[in-house]
């Protein structure tokens, strides 16, 4: 008796973009057509968010050893969080297979490029951020400042004029232990931001869980940034933004692998 188990191909999707796959396979093809049951839940909606798929069940042709049900996002116009799409196989109601060990897939869907941006206008110099008010990100060991320029105590100067003049020369840095900790509960599929580190090298690493945990997406080097010629000893923001690739679905970042000496400003996340 053939053992079924379902995996996906490009699980992390965008509303009207690219399809993705729930994938049903048999370990040896069969002379007879197979068909699986399964199950579709999660916080997306069949025919609403995606284009409708036929319940219960998908047919493996007699000579194959899989199918492929295709998720087709819409593109809605709503701003929203991810939704998801979850697969469970379910036993056969005649015996004609057996469910494996892979029995359930998820496929994410994201808005359509959605962008949310952190530009840390409510950060007060010297005092702990722990959450940005526009997005709901949280942020553990994050400490605002505020540039000289705008009496603040934070020794660093910024090329790039921003569009609210509230948030003109204010970031995040910290003040004690290695790094700082983004948290994005419901994900991001793309990061961007600038900073300053006059002194040495920084690491960024980018997580599948919460609070730096799961598998490591990327684990990138942030290079040593020049002082300013116009401010001697001054950190200089970069005017550029860095952007951080990785293939998947993150939900944690640590800023930093050395204490103190880095700033962060312009935090982009897309997806």
């Amino acid at each position: 008796m053939p053992v079924v188990a379902v995996n996906t191909i490009n699980p992390n999707i965008t509303e009207g973009g690219v399809p993705g796959q729930f994938i049903f396979s048999i370990n040896s093809p069969q002379n007879n057509n197979i068909a699986i049951n399964y199950t579709i839940g999660g916080t997306a909606t069949n025919g609403i968010d995606y284009q409708a798929i036929t319940l219960p069940f998908v047919t493996i042709p007699a000579g194959t050893n899989s199918a492929v049900i295709n998720i087709n996002s819409i593109a809605d116009g709503i701003p929203e969080p991810v939704e998801t799409v979850n697969l469970n196989l379910q036993p056969s109601g005649n015996n004609s297979y057996i469910v494996g060990g892979v029995n359930a897939a998820t496929i994410n869907i994201n808005d359509t490029l959605a962008v949310r941006e952190i530009d840390f206008d409510s950060a007060g110099d010297l005092r702990e951020y722990p959450i940005d008010p526009l997005t709901g990100v949280t942020f553990n060991n994050a400490l605002g400042i505020v540039s000289f320029a705008q009496t603040g105590s934070g020794n660093f100067t910024d090329s790039v004029v921003d569009v609210n003049p509230a948030s003109q020369g204010r970031a995040i840095t910290y003040s004690q232990g290695n790094s700082i900790i983004m948290n994005v509960p419901d994900g991001f599929s793309e990061l961007s931001f600038r900073y300053a580190s006059p002194f040495v090298n920084h690491q960024v690493v980018v997580y599948d869980g919460p609070n730096a945990t799961g598998n490591v997406l990327a684990n990138e080097i942030l290079d040593r940034t020049s002082d300013s010629l116009a401010t001697p000893g001054a950190y200089v923001l970069t005017p550029e933004e860095q952007q951080i690739n990785f293939n998947g679905f993150a939900q944690s970042v640590s800023f930093g692998s050395e204490p103190n000496k880095l700033i962060i400003d312009d935090i982009r996340l897309f997806g």
